[in-house]
């Protein structure tokens, strides 16, 4: 019993060191990569839409912006973005 409870261990133990080697690898990564990527653009202010009037709706895959008569067209929606950035300005 005690021959296969070592054995046990030392296979658990390098599972869990691979985990942890891959755990700090992955943060060294990270850092590095938020180094090297570009910044994410800049955000744009709504101008000239009341958003207090403002309605939107959506029907299918396209969304409508209603801001008093006029009816401007947003475009189709994607179901999957292309790129998210999660990084705080500054």
């Amino acid at each position: 019993m005690a021959q296969r409870l070592r054995r046990f261990h030392r296979w658990h133990a390098l599972v869990m060191s691979v985990v942890v080697i891959m755990a700090a690898g992955s943060g060294l990564v990270h850092t590095w990569m938020s180094h090297h990527q570009p910044p994410p653009p800049a955000a744009r202010p709504a101008a000239g839409v009341d958003l207090a009037a403002a309605t939107l709706s959506v029907q299918g895959n396209q969304v409508t912006l209603r801001s008093g008569d006029t009816e401007p067209k947003l475009g189709s929606v994607q179901r999957e973005p292309a790129r998210v950035s999660f990084r705080l300005p500054g």
